[in-house]
């Protein structure tokens, strides 16, 4: 019966892991021009919810890093709206929403999240990892630039 068991949640990992995007979706020359610098190549991880994520660090700077993460389970627009809320925070940052990225997209001083089908990415990382202010167009680009290269469901 163990070994069943084994063997079940090893194929069920696996095939979670073989639906799941790879999370280094940009290239560190993509993202040179938004940083201000040449970022170190993206380096596939996991975050606390093991969530797919690439990181992107600095040279010889283990304090700022760039993070892109995939979210692997389903997203509706409710929670996406919940997101953008969380976001928004007490008020003090302000919210741009971006047009036509994905069905829905939105930049604040620092991240910039989209919701994609039932895909939610985000990237941040905008204050710590880049020498000069980051602009919506440009989360923009990115974001529409993972989208493109999203596994097709």
């Amino acid at each position: 019966m163990r070994i069943l068991v084994l063997l079940l949640t090893l194929f069920v990992s696996a095939t979670v892991l073989a639906a799941t995007p790879g999370p280094c979706l940009l290239k560190a020359a993509e993202l040179a021009p938004v940083l201000g610098h040449m970022p170190l190549d993206g380096k596939a991880d996991v975050d606390p919810l093991g969530n797919p994520m690439c990181v992107y660090g600095m040279k010889d700077d283990f304090g700022h890093r760039f993070l892109l993460r995939v979210d692997r389970s389903p997203w509706d627009r409710k929670r996406y709206d919940q997101r953008l809320s969380l976001a928004r925070g007490s008020g003090i940052r302000e919210v741009v929403l971006l047009k036509d990225v994905g069905d829905a997209g939105f930049f604040v001083e620092g991240a910039a999240g989209a919701l994609a089908g039932t895909r939610y990415i985000e990237i941040s990382g905008f204050k710590t990892a880049a020498l000069r202010p980051v602009q919506a167009d440009e989360a923009a680009s990115l974001l529409k630039l993972i989208i493109e290269r999203l596994p097709k469901q």
